[in-house]
């Protein structure tokens, strides 16, 4: 938790302009499915729950860390948010029609990351959806000084938090992750030059 009380007043100043169109097109994707209730999963900041927030998309934004909190709740005030464990979601089964995941999955252990997603997976109601946007592995030789500023920012995050991500990236990054998971999905959009994705996976 110290790593999370240490990014959170820099969060929004240092990721944000990287992350807000990946998180524009989460919200896109929701909407134009017709998601009506969402959970913002390991909501950070709360700056996806903001957008979901201002297009008109009720969310509940959840993280385990007061200090996100605080920033969140000072910056998106309209936003219900609330501290939680994402890998036990304090949430009926089947209760939403979107689970955003942005950026977590990455920065966790991965039986950790495997959890939140289960845990994701259901909450939300069959038919709805589980949108993620984290990192992918790009083509070869592609965007390597992009590459190099993700890898940067992602040690400045701290070394558990780099660890994780190191392990993340070294099995596949995203698309690995869920092809293991073994739930189809549909890789939406690319962003940072071939190194973030959005992907939808339907509930079944």
């Amino acid at each position: 938790m110290n790593e999370y009380s240490r990014m959170a007043k820099w969060y929004d100043t240092l990721v944000g302009p990287s992350l807000r169109p990946v998180h524009e097109s989460m919200v896109q994707v929701a909407l134009k499915r017709g998601c009506r209730s969402a959970v913002d999963v390991c909501c950070g900041t709360g700056m996806l729950a903001g957008m979901c927030f201002e297009a008109g998309l009720p969310v509940i934004g959840l993280d385990l860390s007061p200090d996100m909190l605080a920033v969140a709740r000072k910056k998106r005030s309209g936003v219900r948010f609330q501290q939680g464990d994402a890998t036990r979601l304090p949430f009926a089964s089947d209760g939403f029609d979107a689970g955003f995941i942005s950026f977590a999955l990455h920065e966790k252990p991965l039986d950790q990351a495997e959890r939140i997603f289960a845990e994701t997976l259901r909450i939300v109601r069959p038919g709805g959806v589980v949108l993620i946007g984290d990192y992918r592995l790009p083509s070869v030789g592609r965007s390597p000084m992009t590459g190099l500023v993700v890898a940067m920012v992602e040690r400045l995050a701290g070394a558990d938090h780099h660890a994780c991500f190191r392990q993340y990236m070294d099995r596949g990054g995203t698309t690995s992750f869920l092809h293991r998971s073994g739930e189809p999905f549909v890789r939406k959009r690319v962003f940072m030059g071939g190194w973030a994705g959005v992907y939808a996976v339907t509930v079944e």
